[in-house]
């Protein structure tokens, strides 16, 4: 399974901010910065200058918009209740309590399932969790001269068929991109 671009984005931008914080704390800290040094680099600054008002707010319309797209992305995120944190979905409800499964799990079994067709070389796959149950990306490599319209749809349906019998969560679509399908040439003879 990948990382979501935005969260790998925020940690670095985060990182990257407490780095800054700490190393200004430590030079306050050890007089390499002093209050007045502070305070004649603020009053140097031209604040009625155009070109600082637009780099100033060009930094944070871009902090604002990494900040608010990652707790977006924390919001919109379904079926974190179960997996000790991890995301998950929900495989049913009863009046005793909630069974969920791990993306971990469900990836899992989507790996097994399209590995075991000997026409697949390699696969990666991204789950997507939604209200109606979870959406599958797979991109596969194939072995030469694998007809790909006839792999592609037998592997959607039963793959969709596995995960649902197996887990009980039901599959609203399965997309597949094929990144390579190695046609080994024929050899020539001369």
């Amino acid at each position: 399974m990948k990382r979501n671009p935005n969260n790998v984005l925020f940690a670095i931008l985060a990182l990257v901010i407490v780095l800054a914080l700490a190393v200004f704390f430590v030079a306050i800290a050890a007089d390499m910065i002093t209050y007045t040094a502070i305070v004649a680099f603020i009053s140097s600054l031209d604040f009625n200058n155009v070109l600082f008002k637009v780099v100033v707010a060009a930094i944070g319309l871009v902090m604002f918009t990494i900040f608010a797209g990652y707790i977006f992305t924390l919001g919109s995120s379904k079926g974190n209740e179960g997996g000790n944190g991890a995301s998950s979905a929900l495989v049913k409800t009863t009046d005793i309590g909630s069974t969920y499964m791990t993306m971990q799990a469900i990836d899992g079994m989507i790996q097994k399932h399209v590995r075991s067709n000997n026409r697949v070389r390699n696969c990666s796959s991204r789950i997507i969790i939604k209200d109606s149950g979870i959406s599958v990306e797979l991109k596969l490599e194939l072995m030469p001269d694998t007809n790909i319209p006839e792999i592609t749809s037998q592997l959607q349906k039963t793959l969709k068929e596995y995960v649902e019998s197996l887990s009980g969560i039901f599959v609203d679509n399965i997309k597949i991109i094929v990144v390579n399908a190695n046609i080994n040439p024929k050899g020539r003879v001369e």
